[in-house]
């Protein structure tokens, strides 16, 4: 199984103006810095909560048909644009939507096969034989969430220059407060 990110979010949860704001940075000269650790900040916070933060779309690749039910590794799930296969000519196909339903409500969510469904009679591809899309992310990003990002940031901020390792491993630690203010929301 691999995760793709395919796009989005169309615009980061914490906004220049909040993270500059935050860092009391009043000039420009850093805004593609500061940019940077806003989006650092929101992929550190999606990778440990497992949620996406703003609307994105995912493809998720089998070598082979997945087990069903199968959940989707990013949350809240918006809906699944469509399941497609590849058979072993590198012919892809969409698998009809008739085979299966999109459950939203569950965290994660996740797609369940219906009763009778039957995967198609081919030989897929020997990688990557089937792809799922699906749409992910809170339209709302919580203020939690916000303000870890906005921690991150700080940090990121203050110890870009930060060289300080001890027999390979770096010493730096996260500020205190991300983790206890994500772990509520991480979906295990």
């Amino acid at each position: 199984m691999k995760l793709v990110h395919v796009s989005g979010p169309a615009s980061e949860p914490v906004t220049l103006a909040e993270a500059a704001g935050h860092l009391r940075v009043d000039y420009s000269d850093d805004d593609a810095l500061i940019h940077a650790q806003v989006v650092a900040a929101r992929e550190w916070a999606e990778a440990f909560t497992r949620r996406a933060f703003g609307t994105q779309t995912f493809d998720l690749f089998f070598d082979g048909w997945p087990r069903f039910p199968l959940e989707l590794p990013r949350t809240p799930l918006q809906s699944v644009t469509g399941i497609f296969y590849v058979d072993d000519d590198g012919v892809e196909t969409e698998w009809d939507d008739d085979n299966y339903l999109v459950d939203t409500a569950a965290e994660p969510g996740r797609v369940v096969l219906k009763r009778g469904a039957a995967f198609p009679n081919v030989i897929l591809q020997e990688t990557n034989g089937v792809r799922v899309r699906f749409i992910a992310g809170h339209v709302e990003t919580p203020e939690m969430v916000k303000a870890a990002m906005l921690l991150l940031v700080g940090d990121l901020y203050e110890n870009r220059e930060n060289t300080a390792v001890a027999t390979g491993v770096a010493v730096h630690r996260l500020p205190f407060g991300v983790r206890e203010l994500l772990w509520p929301l991480r979906v295990l």
